[in-house]
C-alpha cells in the first residue's frame, strides 16, 4: 500500500474508476459492441453471398456462352448443308435440263432427217415419172419415124412394163 501512497493514488477512487470502467465496458458491450459485431457479421455474410452469386453468374455466363457457340456452330453447319443441298439440286436440275434439251435436239434432227428422206423419195418419184413421160414421148417421136404402128405398139408396151417395175 505504500506504493499506492507513493504514487498518489486514492484506493477508493481507483476502485470506483475500475467499477465505472467495467460498467461502461458492459454497457458498451451489450448495446454497442454486439450490434456492431452483428452488423459486421451480417455485412460479411451479404458480401460472401454477393461473391457467391457473382461466381454463379460468371459460371452461368460461361455456360451460356458455350451453349451459344454450340448453337452458332450448329446453325453454320445447317446453313452449309442447305447450301450444299441447293448446289446439288441445281446441278441435278441442270443435268436434267441438258438431257432434256439433248433429247429434244436429237428428236428434231431425227424428224428433220425423216422429212428430208421422205421429200427426197417424193422428188425421186416425181422425177422418175417425169423422165418416164419424157422418155416415152421422145421414144414415140423417134419410133414413129422409123417403125410401123404395130411394132411401135409392141415396143411401147414393153417400155411401159419396164418403167412400171422400176418405179415400184
Amino acid at each position: 500500500m505504500e506504493l499506492v501512497k507513493n504514487f498518489g493514488i486514492d484506493p477508493i477512487l481507483f476502485i470506483a474508476q475500475i467499477v465505472n470502467f467495467v460498467i461502461v465496458l458492459l454497457v458498451l458491450k451489450r448495446f454497442l459492441y454486439r450490434p456492431v459485431l452483428d452488423m459486421l457479421k451480417q455485412r460479411e455474410e451479404t458480401i460472401n453471398q454477393g461473391q457467391k452469386q457473382a461466381q454463379e453468374a460468371q459460371a452461368l455466363l460461361e455456360k451460356i456462352q458455350k451453349e451459344e457457340q454450340k448453337v452458332l456452330q450448329r446453325a453454320k453447319e445447317q446453313a452449309q448443308k442447305m447450301l450444299d443441298d441447293a448446289k446439288k439440286q441445281t446441278h441435278v436440275l441442270q443435268e436434267q435440263m441438258e438431257e432434256h434439251a439433248r433429247n429434244r435436239t436429237e428428236k428434231m434432227i431425227r424428224q428433220a432427217k425423216e422429212q428430208i428422206e421422205q421429200e427426197t423419195k417424193d422428188a425421186e418419184t416425181r422425177l422418175t415419172k417425169n423422165i418416164s413421160t419424157l422418155a416415152i414421148t421422145y421414144l414415140n417421136k423417134a419410133i414413129s419415124e422409123i417403125m410401123t404402128p404395130e411394132s411401135q405398139e409392141e415396143i411401147m408396151s414393153k417400155a411401159l412394163r419396164v418403167l412400171k417395175k422400176k418405179t415400184n
